[in-house]
């Protein structure tokens, strides 16, 4: 039982799936938690004790980021009692059972706990349903704050899709600050909190501009507030109404919802801005580590000035002369940056920017999959970024690396952040494209120097230079149809197609570009310039994540499903695989495939095709000298010759000479958004008539 097991033959949410299986063969999961609940599963024990009679039999285990504890019960075949049994603030390690068989949990603090009983309480009624009710403000409507709660900004600012925060901090009665923690500073001055005491809370309001850059169309989304109970933080969401009156507190699971915007720049005129109101489980997922997850009230992002209602003075110095800190504050302060200040240093804006937006899952134990820690003041030598080669695929770029120095092209890093659709970073928080963000780590990226004595591979550099090539011819309208088809060819190149559009570089042939570029056959290529479009013109996705059990609740239509399968244009099931003696046999054949799975399996299969991989379909990545990326089914291997199947049914040879990297990709050669441009009821229809086929 874990949330990252290393055989995703037999588990959903594997992470690393070039690490060595074994040494022994690996059984399915009992349990499996999403990583939208937990990150680092700490296996525990059978609880056999006295103390606690109601869970006798119960195997019991926890979360090592969310502190949370679980408990299961098996009858030797299948779950049947699964209950989260408490959520601590800490960091857990290991179990352990003493003499009478009682449970122990050891945390990093350093201390051994027990589990005691809760009282038995009912719902707390008076509960701040509403954002008036919380004493934070004098005027809710007018967000006038009340007495003793205190603004504040910070220096560095997190994308959160082109809206606006305001921020404030209260403490109860005359208490105040204690003194700052570095015990869990991990690199220089960055990570650490002061101590808060009991009932202290911060406080960000969110705001939209309604009209791009026009601060007066500003309508405020959600009032987040952190509260500090005993030893940890818990969050809730106030939504603002549309009359700007009130907010309301959120549901525990959080909702979304859908704003339009008036942008010149958006096709049309108008974005839609679907924003999602975290979920209170959710907020955790990045505030980990309990006591230090305060990532904005902190010295470094605090020592700046603010301008208290038209009197700008020293943040930092302001609030300890108010009497807010326990003791005095050092003389000399950290400082991070804004990234977008142009007079700072880009290197300093770039790690500033990757700071506020990714480090928070990125660093041990943060939760975050890449094995990458990009604190600000990390020395960027010992980040894990320069020149590797990333674990969570290459996307089809040819020598692809996390951060390709000088080259933006082959950064994985850049790519995740240039698209739309699965793969997209930052992963919470955010579906709108930073432009001005991605800007930044581009010219950063591209501005970087190799390390003495290391060059990109001789493929990577020829096929940049042919790219450059391309795109002068581009910029220049010779032969442009050409230039765009083999610039599009592959991720790199459309990579810097997308640049050249965002530059402005393109204006003769721009329109070409995006009607090529959106068409494209390959996902990877599309996602890149998915935004160009009008909103009624792009994917209709089911969602980043699919709600299965409402599909499975549409009966669907055998009839529809055939026509889908083997008619409908765009349905790409049938150039895959065989029905009879309709399709082609790429995949594995699906004339009696009702036989094997039942509906649910069946869409699970086809949600999560990588899940389950039959040894013959595995699917191999093959890097040449000559700077091509193919993929594919290994037909034949040998001492002359790579014979590669690939997922258009096409065979490819490729000399043994020309391959400068061969690797398996335990994923699966059919696409995992293969229904994303189908809506609930045409997958249903297409159950229907898998499930037919027996």
């Amino acid at each position: 039982m874990n949330t990252e097991l290393p055989d995703e033959n037999n588990s959903k949410h594997c992470n690393f799936k070039k690490r060595q299986r074994g040494p022994t063969p690996i059984l399915p999961p009992t349990v499996e938690h999403s990583h939208i609940e937990s990150r680092s599963i700490t296996g525990g024990y059978v609880y056999h004790g006295k103390r606690y009679r109601e869970l006798d039999g119960v195997y019991i285990y926890g979360d090592y980021v969310t502190g949370k504890i679980w408990g299961i019960r098996h009858n030797g075949e299948k779950v049947t009692w699964l209950k989260e049994l408490v959520d601590t603030p800490f960091q857990i390690i290991t179990f352990g059972v003493d003499y009478d068989q009682e449970l122990l949990i050891v945390a990093y603090d350093g201390v051994v706990h027990r589990l005691i009983p809760s009282p038995k309480a009912g719902a707390n009624l008076e509960f701040s349903q509403k954002l008036s009710e919380t004493g934070l403000f004098d005027s809710v409507k007018d967000h006038t704050l009340a007495s003793g709660v205190i603004p504040y900004s910070i220096n560095a600012e997190p994308w959160a899709d082109g809206t606006s925060a305001e921020r404030f901090i209260a403490l109860p009665e005359t208490t105040k600050l204690g003194v700052f923690d570095s015990s869990n500073v991990q690199v220089g001055f960055i990570k650490g909190h002061w101590k808060f005491p009991t009932d202290s809370v911060l406080v960000k309001t969110i705001s939209l501009e309604m009209q791009r850059s026009n601060p007066k169309t500003r309508r405020r989304l959600e009032t987040q507030i952190m509260h500090f109970d005993v030893d940890t933080w818990r969050p809730y969401t106030y939504v603002w109404n549309d009359e700007q009156t009130e907010a309301t507190l959120a549901p525990a699971e959080g909702l979304k919802r859908t704003f339009s915007v008036k942008d010149s720049e958006a096709p049309q005129g108008v974005r839609k801005l679907e924003w999602r109101f975290a979920g209170r489980s959710e907020c955790l997922l990045c505030h980990t580590t309990r006591g230090g997850s305060i990532y904005g009230f902190q010295p470094a992002q605090l020592n700046k000035v603010h301008d208290y209602d038209g009197v700008v003075a020293d943040q930092l110095r302001t609030l300890e002369h108010i009497g807010l800190f326990e003791t005095p504050l050092e003389k000399e302060l950290p400082k991070i940056p804004n990234p977008h200040d142009e007079s700072v240093n880009i290197n300093d804006r770039a790690r500033a920017y990757l700071h506020v937006n990714c480090s928070h899952c990125h660093l041990r134990g943060g939760g975050g999959t890449a094995a990458i820690e990009i604190q600000y003041d990390r020395p960027l030598d010992k980040t894990n970024l320069l020149n590797a080669r990333p674990t969570q695929g290459t996307f089809g770029m040819h020598a692809a690396q996390v951060l390709a120095t000088g080259d933006p092209y082959r950064s994985v890093l850049y790519y995740r952040m240039a698209k739309l659709g699965r793969g997209r970073m930052p992963y919470f928080g955010s579906s709108i494209v930073d432009e001005k963000g991605l800007k930044l780590i581009h010219d950063w990226i591209g501005q970087l120097e190799m390390p003495d004595g290391q060059a990109p591979s001789k493929s990577a550099a020829n096929l940049r230079s042919q790219q450059k090539t391309l795109l002068r011819n581009l910029v220049g309208d010779a032969d442009s149809e050409k230039a765009i088809r083999q610039l599009l060819s592959s991720t790199s190149g459309a990579l810097q197609l997308l640049n050249a559009l965002e530059s402005k570089r393109l204006s003769n042939t721009r329109d070409n570009v995006l009607a090529q570029a959106t068409a494209h056959d390959d996902i990877r290529v599309r996602d890149l310039f998915e935004r160009f479009l009008p909103e009624d013109q792009r994917t209709k996705r089911l969602g980043s994540v699919v709600d299965s059990q409402s599909i499975l609740a549409i009966k669907g239509s055998v009839e529809q499903g055939r026509v889908l399968f083997l008619n409908t244009a765009g349905i790409q099931c049938k150039s895959c695989h065989r029905i009879g003696d309709q399709g082609i046999a790429v995949g594995p054949d699906l004339t009696q495939i009702a036989k094997k799975y039942d509906r649910a399996q069946l869409l699970e299969t086809i949600l999560e095709p990588s899940k389950r991989i039959e040894p013959q379909f595995v699917t191999y990545l093959i890097e040449t000298v000559q700077g091509r990326v193919l993929s594919g089914l290994l037909v034949k291997k040998t001492e002359k010759e790579i014979v590669l199947k690939t997922a258009q049914n096409k065979v490819v040879r490729i000399p043994v000479d020309d391959v400068e990297l061969m690797t398996p990709q335990q994923k699966s050669i059919m696409p995992e958004l293969l229904l994303q441009d189908m809506t609930a009821e045409q997958v249903a229809d297409l159950l229907a008539f898998l499930s037919s086929l027996k």
